[in-house]
């Protein structure tokens, strides 16, 4: 009888030195996450604050939309903060000689700096936590709040087609479509006879509004308010108050041309693959879905370009890395920019136009990485 004895697989656990680093990382990414949301509260204060002096909207309004606003502020932070995080955390290890010690004593750079990725891998899944579970409803609020306190109309996700074909035939002409209230307003209802070539019935309501699941389907009950009916085949002209209609639901006003900001992976997917299947032009929605997966890895890649950095620059100071911290960050932002109006204008892959960035930046990381004294 032979006897397998399996080896023992034991995961690495972390000892008073990664503690002591990811402390420190902890620390600065805190107070840096602190700092720049406080810059972003500061900014829109300044810039909705004007509507508030003049008694257009009040102290409550402002903070509802500061408090729906914080999920997109923080997506955009927190890679700017594991990036400060990494350089001001391997920067002051260079500058105190502390890693200098280490390397004498057998611990190798990128055996310091493993308690930095690892927050850059935390961050990376709280980045695709938000974008899946928090981001497409907060950014709708924050959205529809922006709008009532600078008195705007509600605006709609298809601004420029307001003209919708309903299943059965008939055409919806209306003027905005307020999601957040399940409502559309300046609503015309065109029918037309069986061989569609004839016009039968006109229909004009004020305002409709639907109190039920926005995402119900097939025809469902609106309320109807002020309005009239014109037939025409006999003719006959009716004026009401209030007249019930039915159509399809809210989600099928607000479903053409929807902000990506606005929606979860899976539902941008969704609406890329019916508007794939309607013949429509789905090049920028490709670019902004493959944009949901790439983005979320820019903390990984921002502490990887981050430590080597820290390394030969570390002696200049902690001010030294956060001002290329937030160098790293605008040339990043605009990469993004760039690639994205390429693949959206077709003169490159939209999986390539999204990655690019990445690609760009995590070979620039490796290189400095293999390049760096360890």
């Amino acid at each position: 009888m032979v006897v397998v004895r399996v080896p023992n697989v034991s995961l690495p656990r972390p000892n008073i030195l990664d503690w002591y680093v990811l402390r420190q990382g902890l620390r600065i990414f805190a107070l840096s996450t602190a700092a720049l949301l406080g810059l972003f509260y500061i900014a829109s204060f300044i810039d909705l604050s004007d509507h508030l002096f003049k008694g257009r909207t009040s102290t409550i309004m402002i903070v509802s939309y500061l408090w729906f606003a914080t999920p997109q502020f923080l997506y955009y932070l927190v890679p700017l903060a594991v990036l400060m995080a990494a350089l001001v955390t391997i920067g002051a290890l260079t500058k105190n000689s502390e890693l200098v010690v280490m390397k004498a004593c057998g611990i190798s750079l990128y055996r310091a700096a493993a308690p930095l990725l690892v927050l850059a891998l935390i961050g990376s899944v709280v980045l695709i936590g938000l974008e899946e579970r928090v981001l497409a409803y907060s950014n709708r609020r924050a959205d529809a709040i922006n709008n009532d306190i600078r008195g705007r109309l509600p605006m709609t996700q298809s601004l420029d087609r307001r003209w919708v074909a309903s299943n059965s035939g008939s055409i919806y002409q209306y003027v905005y479509f307020d999601p957040g209230r399940n409502r559309l307003n300046g609503l015309s209802i065109y029918e037309f006879g069986p061989d569609r070539s004839t016009l039968t019935r006109r229909q004009y309501f004020e305002n409709v509004e639907f109190h039920g699941d926005r995402e119900a389907r097939g025809d469902v009950q609106w309320n109807g308010g002020k309005g009239w009916r014109r037939e025409f085949q006999p003719r006959k002209f009716t004026i009401y108050t209030d007249q019930p209609v039915k159509m399809e639901g809210p989600g099928y006003f607000a479903s053409d041309r929807p902000d990506a900001q606005q929606m979860s992976y899976a539902q941008l997917s969704d609406h890329v693959a019916a508007l794939r299947a309607g013949g429509f032009n789905v090049i920028p929605y490709v670019v902004s879905l493959h944009r949901k997966l790439a983005f979320p890895f820019v903390t990984l890649i921002m502490a990887l370009i981050a430590v080597p950095f820290a390394v030969t620059s570390g002696k200049h100071g902690a001010m030294y890395g956060i001002g290329a911290g937030i160098a790293l960050a605008i040339l990043y932002w605009t990469a993004i920019s760039v690639f994205a109006a390429i693949g959206s204008g077709g003169l490159m892959a939209p999986a390539l136009a999204a990655w690019a960035p990445n690609i760009l930046f995590g070979c620039a990381a490796m290189y400095m990485l293999l390049t760096v004294r360890t």
